[in-house]
């Protein structure tokens, strides 16, 4: 009797978790709050760490933050009317090293982090069935409030970042138009390779 009982709490417990990890995932800025939420956790957990090797910033960004970033979606906007013109072969090596530029993006900007609080907005405007936009707010001491806002996209695994707007700038919009500058100039093949060879430089190094 006693291990039904208990076989019966267990499975409860399973069913609701299942349930309060599926209403997370159909709510953008729950998802949004329990991704930076872990991520900052985990950066003030290891303070010590991330000063003696800030290498170490690229795990936590590969871990937390590189999973819920719909990569390809953004390096294909970035790449924009070039896209169609490349090859196969050359979309696949743009993607790869766009996405490393990405985590090593991300993971300068968070080694920054000083305790800095983001805000989210209670709802999520939604721009379409399946994209919405999330605005939030980062508070820093004796400084003005730095606005961001995300755009994500619903898959069939849930929610992923497809764009960062920081105080009106996007991430993909700035990037497309400095990556078509730079292919229209050099061609694709060399702008891959300086992506490449960037990507491989120490990280921290300029």
């Amino acid at each position: 009797m006693k291990r039904a009982i208990l076989f019966l709490l267990l499975t409860s417990f399973a069913v609701f978790n299942a349930l309060s990890l599926a209403q997370e995932q159909e709510d953008p800025v729950k998802f949004l709050q329990t991704l930076t939420n872990g991520l900052i956790q985990e950066l003030n957990a290891r303070k010590a760490e991330l000063k003696k090797d800030p290498g170490i910033i690229l795990d936590i960004i590969n871990r937390r933050v590189m999973p819920n970033i719909a990569a390809k979606t953004i390096a294909r906007k970035v790449m924009g009317r070039h896209w169609r013109a490349a090859t196969d072969e050359q979309k696949e090596k743009f993607t790869t090293e766009f996405t490393t530029y990405l985590k090593r993006y991300y993971a300068k900007a968070f080694l920054s982090y000083d305790d800095q609080q983001l805000r989210y907005d209670e709802k999520a405007k939604w721009l379409s069935p399946k994209s919405v936009l999330v605005r939030s707010e980062l508070i820093q001491k004796d400084k003005a409030p730095v606005e961001i806002r995300y755009r994500l996209t619903r898959g069939k695994n849930g929610w992923l970042i497809t764009d960062i707007v920081i105080e009106g700038v996007s991430l993909v919009i700035s990037n497309q138009r400095q990556y078509d500058g730079l292919i229209r100039r050099e061609g694709l093949d060399t702008v891959i390779a300086k992506l490449a060879f960037a990507n491989n430089r120490p990280f921290g190094e300029q």
